[in-house]
């Protein structure tokens, strides 16, 4: 873990992989020590090319943690990663907790996996390592998911991957925390086994590996021809005869892990002079040949290159290449075909798959740890009260709406409705991989915009409080009150009437005051749809013409600021910031009485009861 969370391996002081984790640990290790109530066990695993038991601490007081802060402290990592051999030892320290009576529906098991590699050991039935220690293999992966099995009766598992050393593609399937996922695939992609299917190395092959076996097509009677000449394919065509081309016998692709390839070059070969290839697939149902992938040149290949298809599906193929002369130069364009090849990629592997975080900042790693995940379960559209609590929360009131999302095959509109899933598909899609929770939360933080949808109605009168963080909060439809809390808060309240609230406490300091951001305010009359600021229990309830004293309105560009001194004495400092995008509740003018009392009269502002 001596490496930064990017696959640096020069990280800042304290910003390696390792250090990060001890930090995260430490901080999760405040939130037990000061739990209320209950007991708590603990077990410390430290694993690597093997796994070892830190250590174990019977209920986790404030007169024992420091041994555990200790244990934290002293952690190192090195060698390979034996997912199996830490999955046994976790194993092993439940099933004592069970026989010493410290199980059953008093007690809850939870474990954190943290690594920030894919698993390069595992264990033999004899107990002794297996992998190279580097690499993942099928045999690691699937002994791991085996070894995993157990652990999983035993515990809930949320998986946590430290940096871009880690999959999220393999480390799904060492997470429980969400059941019915079933997910597959492929080890081992970067390399392939190969299978010769012709190398014309004999001038009497048989099947593909004889050109006489291959169907040829010309412009006219001598145009062009296919012949063996012991040891490659030779296809030529003469100027002004009209192509020469050639296709293979069938070929058989039994799994969806194969390529084709071959070798090309040419000869005779001018600029102008074109060479074309294209892997056609039997379509079984219309009974007709479809390309599905193709490729031309019109300028010399003097040495022979490697020509290789993307993965095909299973069925029944054939090659086609067609030679063009189409310049005057001596000689007639000749194209040499070789080493005719199947590429089988790597094995395909099945199983049970969780929702996993990969944690590639230092905040994911403590927001993931304390409970900070992003829960992809919409809840009943209805009006609901919803409390973030502390962290920084991303909250839709009622349902996360994508349907402004684009991706291959799915233009915005097509898929209306899909919520999360929506945006799991899209960012699957976009980066090739299947998304984690982490990938989800920062792509909203990001991108907020894009899920405020306009027109959405659907919802109901949702009450909805961020608490301490910066958090991104959703009204969404119907008429809302949100409520950012402590910390700089991003606010879309959505269709309807809403509500913007703020409570006592909630303001920052006059060094640094708290910034809220209102997205989307509408600047109708509330009956109409427009929306208010509420600000009564944060200002002590002043009276109207006091008022001023804790308030200032300008113009900002398109947006309207509001600050506001919660100790009544705005011209000196201020607490608080809000800042309204894209509208003005200044009316043009500039006397902070004559603004405030116009919006207390049209209902957009509740300064006091």
């Amino acid at each position: 873990m001596a490496w930064g969370l990017d696959g640096g391996s020069n990280p800042g002081y304290g910003q390696d992989r390792m250090s990060l984790v001890k930090s995260a640990l430490l901080n999760l290790l405040d939130t037990l020590d000061n739990h209320s109530g209950g007991v708590v066990n603990v077990a410390l695993i430290g694993f690597g090319t093997s796994a070892d038991s830190t250590i174990q601490i019977q209920n986790l007081t404030t007169s024992n943690v420091q041994s555990l802060i200790n244990a934290i402290n002293n952690m190192s990592a090195t060698g390979g990663t034996n997912y199996e051999a830490a999955f046994n030892s976790a194993v092993s320290w439940f099933n004592a907790q069970t026989a010493a009576g410290k199980s059953g529906v008093s007690y809850e098991n939870m474990t954190y996996f943290l690594t920030d590699g894919d698993p390069t050991y595992y264990l033999n039935n004899n107990g002794s390592r297996g992998g190279d220690g580097s690499t993942t293999d099928a045999t690691t992966l699937q002994e791991s998911i085996n070894a995993f099995q157990n652990l999983s009766k035993v515990t809930s598992v949320n998986a946590i991957g430290v940096g871009d050393g880690v999959s999220a593609q393999y480390l799904q399937f060492f997470d429980n925390t969400a059941s019915g996922n079933v997910s597959t695939v492929t080890v081992g992609v970067g390399s392939h086994s190969d299978t010769t299917l012709a190398s014309f190395g004999s001038l009497f092959g048989s099947g593909i590996n004889n050109p006489l076996n291959w169907t040829t097509t010309s412009g006219g009677l001598g145009s062009g021809a296919v012949r063996n000449l012991g040891g490659y394919m030779q296809i030529t065509d003469v100027t002004g005869s009209g192509d020469t081309k050639v296709v293979s016998p069938n070929i058989t692709l039994s799994s969806s892990k194969m390529a084709l390839a071959f070798d090309v070059s040419t000869s005779n070969f001018n600029t102008g002079d074109s060479f074309k290839w294209a892997i056609e697939k039997l379509n079984t149902s219309t009974g007709q040949w479809e390309t599905v992938q193709s490729g031309s040149s019109t300028s010399p290949i003097s040495s022979a290159v490697e020509i290789e298809s993307n993965i095909l599906a299973a069925g029944t193929y054939h090659l086609v290449y067609s030679v063009g002369d189409n310049t005057s130069g001596l000689g007639s364009a000749t194209v040499n075909i070789d080493n005719i090849e199947t590429h089988s990629y790597g094995s395909t592997i099945t199983g049970a798959a969780g929702t996993v975080d990969i944690a590639h900042q230092a905040s994911d790693l403590d927001t993931v740890l304390q409970g900070g995940s992003v829960s992809t379960t919409p809840a009943t559209v209805g009006s609901d009260t919803i409390d973030g609590g502390a962290g920084n929360d991303v909250i839709f009131a009622d349902t996360i709406n994508t349907d402004g999302l684009s991706w291959a095959g799915h233009p915005a509109g097509s898929h209306d409705g899909q919520g999360m899933q929506g945006l799991v598909d899209f960012l699957t899609s976009t980066n090739g991989h299947a998304a984690t929770t982490t990938e989800l939360y920062d792509y909203i933080k990001s991108h907020s915009d894009d899920f405020n949808v306009a027109g959405d109605t659907r919802g109901g009168d949702d009450t909805v409080r961020g608490g301490a963080g910066d958090d991104l909060i959703y009204g969404q439809g119907g008429n809302d009150t949100l409520i950012g809390g402590q910390g700089n808060d991003t606010l879309y309240g959505g269709t309807g009437s809403d509500t913007f609230k703020w409570e006592l406490n909630d303001q920052g300091t006059t060094s640094r005051p708290a910034v809220d951001t209102i997205k989307d305010f509408s600047n109708d009359a509330p009956a109409s749809g427009g929306d208010v600021l509420n600000l009564k229990d944060m200002l002590h309830n002043p009276a109207d013409a006091d008022l001023s004293k804790f308030l200032n309105f300008s113009k900002d560009g398109n947006n309207t600021v509001v600050k506001v001194s919660t100790a009544g004495d705005v011209a000196h400092g201020f607490d608080q910031k809000i800042i309204l995008e894209n509208v003005d509740l200044t009316g043009g003018k500039t006397d902070q009485t004559a603004i405030i009392n116009d919006l207390l009269q049209k209902g957009k502002l509740q300064g006091h009861e």
